[in-house]
């Protein structure tokens, strides 16, 4: 898996039109010192290269989270729009997946599969994006399940801030393994805001993770977790 991901940015990377790299200092021990054992970096990078037939986005996340400072986790997700003539939705193509390790083991998160119609739109200052699609986890025991996504990015107080971010609300099995006790919703979110000290080159500022009944192991599935983090970006052009 991180020699597909490695070979993946090494072939986007190529053609990309626009690209940043960031690194995050995720505070959620600070924040939750009872569930959290401790503070870590996050590396990001992410890529939007648009053609005639729609846009390609993807990014990948690696957690700086096990001894020694050594990446515990690696995450992608890779999407892909299609315009359909004239119509004024895209359809919309989506793979999620990718790696997690802890001093007593190690796994894969399960690869998730999206397909779906996306509408991106402007609103003032504003770029915006919107899909619905149909969501297959490939648990032990598939899950069909639906997600919707919203998208924001745009700059404001003459480009000095830029505001963006996503909004994520999905279904999936409770059980992974046997597919017992019915589905449960997913809510995960992730505003960011920056600081453009280098107006398109380099920015300061800070992402917010906001998530309910996204962590497996926690006892209150209903309770909403909120992790800031002190951030960088680079963009390469």
């Amino acid at each position: 898996m991180k020699q597909l991901v490695i070979a993946i940015i090494a072939v986007v990377t190529l053609t990309a039109n626009a690209q940043n790299i960031q690194l995050h200092y995720d505070t959620r021990h600070t924040m939750n010192q009872n569930r959290e054992s401790r503070n870590y970096m996050t590396a990001t990078y992410e890529m939007l290269k648009f053609d005639k037939l729609g846009s390609w986005f993807m990014f990948i996340d690696a957690d700086f989270n096990q001894k020694n400072n050594n990446v515990g986790t690696i995450y992608t997700e890779i999407s892909r729009t299609f315009q359909l003539g004239k119509c004024p939705v895209q359809a919309h193509i989506e793979f999620n997946g990718g790696l997690f390790t802890t001093p007593q083991f190690s796994n894969s998160i399960e690869n998730a599969y999206l397909l779906g119609g996306e509408y991106p739109f402007r609103l003032g200052g504003f770029n915006l994006s919107t899909y619905v699609a149909y969501k297959y986890n490939n648990f032990a025991k598939a899950s069909h399940d639906a997600q919707w996504t919203a998208v924001w990015e745009g700059n404001i107080l003459n480009d000095q801030i830029t505001i963006s971010g996503f909004l994520d609300v999905w279904s999936e099995n409770k059980d992974k393994i046997a597919a017992q006790g019915g589905k449960k919703i997913i809510l995960m979110t992730e505003p960011q805001i920056w600081y453009n000290v280098v107006p398109k080159k380099f920015s300061i500022g800070s992402e917010v993770e906001i998530s309910s009944n996204f962590y497996p192991y926690s006892t209150d599935n209903n309770h909403v977790f909120v992790y800031p983090t002190l951030a960088v970006k680079y963009i390469i052009e």
